[in-house]
């Protein structure tokens, strides 16, 4: 493939960008000869989603950054808790791949859950049994804007998704690590930069910082999804790691015309954080 792009490239006088697309699991990254296909890659994308879905009986993070087992977290340790983008890069990394080959795969959808307990009042929702909710195309599956209410909901016809009206903002947290290495959630309109995400005076550095998630405890409903706070921190995270960039899983999951939209696109939130 790499050579005919390159005969095309003689005649054409243009570049051919080919990549490929891997599983996240750091376990399959360390039995792929990843770096012998180097040569002939400009990039490797990381698929760093469904870490968790509505096929388990358990809430998850579908996409976290960094490593979601611990002690706090009895119902939930499985290899996927070590399922992260933060794993995954460091595989990549071990398996000779260099961090400016390395594209992060970031999902414009949610995996939802119903029937919900709110269990630790300090991480509501949390690794508590839930069963799958309706979705849109597919059973526990929720397109970003789907999630987001009025805003978006309103060109969707999809009484799943009407349902939302403007209560995400309302009830979606950051998932971290404390100093005391213990499971907190906390708010989800903190201040991000380069050393980490702050709010309430805390600041948690990148490896500390697991997930966003939706939780309300009166609909009993619990969706793992990357809300704008969390698209900027990874965009933070993957600008400092010096990674070549980003994708997502798919585009029409995002915010329909941005530029009008109150509600943030998460593509424009990656980009205008890169610029």
């Amino acid at each position: 493939m790499r050579q005919k792009l390159d005969n095309l490239s003689n005649i054409t006088g243009k570049t051919y960008h080919l990549s490929i697309a891997i599983n996240q699991a750091p376990e399959n990254i360390a039995l792929n000869h990843y770096s012998e296909m180097l040569p002939y890659l400009d990039s490797i994308n990381i698929m760093s989603y469904d870490a968790a879905g509505t096929w388990d009986s358990i809430t998850g993070h579908q996409s976290p950054l960094s490593a979601t087992e611990g002690a706090d977290a009895p119902n939930y340790v499985t290899t996927k808790g070590q399922w992260n983008l933060i794993s995954s890069v460091a595989a990549l990394n071990a398996n000779g791949i260099p961090n400016p080959k390395i594209v992060a795969g970031i999902p414009l959808y949610g995996r939802q859950w119903i029937e919900v307990g709110e269990g630790q009042a300090h991480i509501p929702g949390v690794y508590q049994s839930g069963v799958t909710g309706p979705g849109e195309w597919e059973n526990g599956s929720l397109g970003y804007n789907c999630l987001m209410g009025d805003s978006f909901s309103n060109i969707k016809d999809n009484q799943v998704c009407s349902g939302f009206a403007n209560s995400a903002s309302d009830y979606t947290y950051i998932l971290v690590r404390d100093n005391n290495n213990s499971l907190r959630s906390v708010g989800n309109f903190g201040k991000i930069s380069m050393n980490g995400y702050t709010v309430s005076g805390v600041t948690y550095p990148f490896d500390r910082i697991v997930e966003s998630y939706y939780y309300n405890p009166i609909s009993r409903m619990f969706i793992t999804y990357d809300s704008a706070t969390m698209v900027e921190i990874k965009a933070h995270w993957i600008k400092q790691q010096g990674l070549k960039g980003a994708m997502f899983w798919d585009t029409s999951g995002d915010a329909p015309n941005p530029e009008t939209n109150p509600d943030p696109s998460l593509i424009d939130t990656l980009s205008n954080t890169f610029n």
